[in-house]
């Protein structure tokens, strides 16, 4: 589609190398320890079964000028992106 999938939470690379080898992810998992990033984009849930500063889960499209061009941003820590939404916003960054 012309688009990289990367994932990024703010666990360690440790935890990421784990996770993408027991899934067998074939995209890579990028850690914002520090919580730079995604405080930048997304921020935080402020309690989340008692956890603080738990990341939303989120899509973000940025293009090649690391311009934002769509983002969706769950509500809730259990709601999961519509995978058809991302799809069409890809198509329409990529082959506008």
């Amino acid at each position: 589609m012309g688009a990289e999938v990367v994932g990024i939470s703010v666990d360690s690379h440790f935890s990421h190398a784990a996770f993408a080898a027991r899934l067998k992810l074939r995209y890579r998992l990028l850690s914002d320890f520090n919580r730079r990033v995604i405080d930048g984009y997304v921020g935080y849930f402020e309690d989340v079964l008692g956890y603080a500063g738990v990341a939303r889960r989120a899509v973000v499209l940025i293009d090649r000028a690391l311009k934002v061009r769509w983002t969706w941003v769950a509500d809730l820590p259990t709601d999961a992106v519509d995978t058809e939404s991302v799809r069409e916003a890809v198509q329409e960054v990529v082959y506008p």
